[in-house]
């Protein structure tokens, strides 16, 4: 297991919540579809991550910003991914043990370029 600060947004800036010791995930993935992550990829996202009880975050590769919240629609638009970009995707296991199937089934959702093209 690895240990994992965990932090909370308050505005412009970010208070540490507390440590627990939780599994996490990551990935990097390419944005293949043509429009890139508009408001139908993006939705399909929240959708997907609503599902499982882990938290899960998407971060712009090369960007320094904080990673947003996979299941907040305007997080995921703040990225503005579009084609070619690269997002790092991360799930921290929360009370149950979903988090590696959440990263799978997002991942998937990037690869098939979100059924477009």
């Amino acid at each position: 297991m690895t240990t994992t600060t965990y932090k909370q947004r308050a505005g412009k800036r970010t208070i540490a919540v507390g440590t627990l010791s939780k599994e996490r995930y990551s990935a990097e993935v390419e944005v293949v579809n043509s429009l890139g992550v508009h408001a139908r990829p993006a939705s399909m996202l929240c959708t997907v991550a609503k599902k499982y009880d882990c938290e899960s975050y998407l971060q712009k590769k090369g960007r320094k910003e904080d990673p947003v919240s996979a299941k907040s629609l305007m997080g995921i638009f703040s990225l503005e991914l579009g084609r070619r970009d690269y997002a790092i995707i991360s799930t921290v296991e929360h009370d149950s043990n979903d988090a590696e199937q959440c990263l799978e089934e997002i991942v998937d959702l990037f690869k098939s370029g979100f059924g477009e093209d």
